[in-house]
C-alpha cells in the first residue's frame, strides 16, 4: 500500500510582489483568502462565477487597477486551490480502498482459519466431552465471528460510493483514518487467529493421537461383538425411528460403547435428518461443511443448516451465515431450491 502524508494547503503566488503566503479558509458561506497580514472574503460563488468566465479574468488582468489585479490574483490562487484538493482528493480515495480491499482480503484468510478451528473443536467435542460444553461454545462464538466478517465486503461496497463522493476533505481523512485502522485491526486478528487456529489443530491431533494409541487391538477391532449388545436400539434405528439414529451416530462419532467411526455415525445422521430428526439435521451439516465421513459439500450443508435453523436449532442460523460467505451465488441458489423442496423420507439411503 502507498502512505502519503498531504502537505497544508499554502500556495505561493508570483504574480504580485506584494502577496507572500497565502492560504484559504471557509467561514460561514464565504470564502477567505489571507495573504499577508491581510484577508479578503467573498460570498460563496463569487470567485467561481470569475473562475468560470476566462473573458472576466482577462478583462480583470487587463484592468490594471488595483482592484483588478487583486481579484486576478485571487482567481488564479482559488484555481490553484481547488486543483490541489481534487488530488488530495483522488489520493484519499485510493487509500481508503486500498485499506479497504486489504481488510476484505484479511478477512477471508481469517475465515479460512474459523474453519480450521471448527474442525478441531468439532473433533475435541468427542475426544474431550468433559469440556464438550466449552468447544461448543467457541464453536458458536467462531459462527457469529464468521458471519460478521461475511458482511465486511457488502458493507464497504454499500458504504464507499456515499463516503468517495464527499467533498468536505475533514469528512474523507477521518474516512481514510477509519479504513486504515480497520485495516490494523483485522491485520492483527488474522495473527492472533492464525496462532489460535494452530494450537486448536495441534491440541485436537495430540488428543486423537494418545487416545488411539492408549487403545489396544481388541478395543480397536470389536465392532460385531458390540453391535450385538444394542439390539433394541439398532431394530428400532433400521426399522425407521429418527431419535434411535440419531442415537446411535451419536454413539459412532464419539465411540461411546462402540468403535468410534465417522462414516458410520454420519450414515446415521443423514438417514435421521431425513426423517426430520432437526438436531441431527446440523450435525449431518457440520459433516458436510468439514468433509467428515462425507464427501464436502456446501450446498448440501447449507441445505441441512437452512433446515436445521427453521427449526430451532440453537447455532445453526450462525453456521449457515457463515458458510454462505464461502459460496457462490449459484451454490446459494441450489441450496436454497434444495431447502425449499425438501421432505421428510424414510429408510437409509
Amino acid at each position: 500500500m502507498r502512505y502519503r502524508i498531504s502537505s497544508s494547503i499554502i500556495l505561493f503566488a508570483f504574480l504580485s510582489p506584494y502577496i507572500t503566503a497565502q492560504t484559504w479558509t471557509y467561514q460561514g458561506n464565504s470564502s477567505c483568502f489571507h495573504y499577508g497580514n491581510n484577508m479578503q472574503c467573498f460570498e460563496n460563488g463569487t470567485i467561481q462565477r470569475y473562475a468560470t468566465s476566462q473573458e472576466q479574468i482577462d478583462t480583470a488582468l487587463k484592468n490594471g487597477h488595483e482592484t483588478g489585479q487583486g481579484i486576478g490574483v485571487l482567481i488564479q490562487a482559488w484555481v490553484a486551490h481547488r486543483r490541489h484538493l481534487e488530488l488530495e482528493r483522488k489520493d484519499i480515495h485510493e487509500q481508503i480502498i486500498e485499506y479497504h480491499h486489504a481488510a476484505c482480503e484479511l478477512s477471508d484468510e481469517i475465515s479460512g482459519y474459523l474453519n480450521s478451528e471448527n474442525s478441531a473443536l468439532a473433533k475435541l467435542v468427542y475426544l474431550d466431552p468433559s469440556h464438550r460444553s466449552l468447544y461448543e461454545d467457541a464453536q458458536k462464538s467462531s459462527g457469529t465471528l464468521a458471519t460478521h466478517l461475511g458482511q465486511m465486503r457488502p458493507m464497504f461496497e454499500k458504504d464507499d460510493p456515499v463516503i468517495l463522493a464527499a467533498k468536505d476533505m475533514k469528512f474523507l481523512r477521518s474516512n481514510r483514518d477509519l479504513a486504515q485502522n480497520i485495516y490494523n485491526q483485522t491485520l492483527d486478528a488474522s495473527k492472533k487467529m492464525y496462532v489460535f487456529s494452530e494450537f486448536i489443530f495441534a491440541y485436537a491431533g495430540s488428543l486423537e493421537s494418545s487416545q488411539n494409541a492408549s487403545q489396544s487391538p481388541d478395543q480397536v477391532n470389536r465392532s460385531a461383538p458390540v453391535e450385538a449388545e444394542l439390539p433394541n436400539l439398532r431394530v428400532l434405528a433400521e426399522n425407521g425411528n429418527a431419535d434411535a439414529q440419531a442415537t446411535l451416530a451419536k454413539m459412532y462419532q464419539d465411540g461411546s460403547g462402540v468403535p468410534r467411526d465417522i462414516v458410520i455415525a454420519a450414515k446415521w445422521f443423514q438417514s435421521a435428518a431425513n426423517l426430520g430428526q432437526k438436531e441431527s439435521q446440523l450435525v449431518i451439516g457440520e459433516l458436510f461443511e468439514e468433509g467428515r465421513g462425507v464427501t464436502q459439500d456446501y450446498v448440501q450443508a447449507h441445505m441441512w443448516y437452512n433446515l436445521a435453523s427453521a427449526a430451532g436449532v440453537s447455532g445453526a442460523e450462525d453456521r449457515r451465515n457463515a458458510l454462505a460467505a464461502k459460496m457462490t451465488p449459484e451454490q446459494l441458489s441450489e441450496a436454497q431450491k434444495l431447502a425449499s423442496q425438501w421432505r421428510p423420507s424414510t429408510g437409509i439411503k
